[in-house]
């Protein structure tokens, strides 16, 4: 009997387990949600600018050459900024290796 009662408590614990690391994944993915639509409310933004403005579509194809040509900085902000906001997702090298 008392066998039952361990590998039921251990059953009810692991299903405790799971139901905390789900919540945090749904953080995350609410965290990330948020920020891809911030992202998407830019580029609608300035989508409908270039299609009003022949001046500001102009400007805006100068202006994307010009991130364009940094992207190589951009990449490595943009992999800091998940690293930081998302350890879950994205976990920091140094984290990683400590898993094992």
């Amino acid at each position: 009997m008392e066998e039952l009662e361990l590998v039921c408590n251990e059953i009810h614990l692991e299903k405790k387990a799971i139901a905390a690391s789900l919540k945090d994944l749904d953080s995350v993915i609410n965290r990330l949600d948020t920020v891809f639509m911030f992202i998407i409310f830019v580029i609608v933004v300035i989508v409908f600018v270039s299609i009003i403005s022949n001046s500001a579509a102009a400007a805006l194809t100068s202006t994307g050459t010009f991130i364009l040509g940094l992207s190589w900085l951009l990449q490595a902000t943009a992999q800091e900024f998940l690293q930081v906001c998302f350890p879950e997702v994205f976990p920091l090298p140094s984290l990683a290796a400590d898993t094992d």
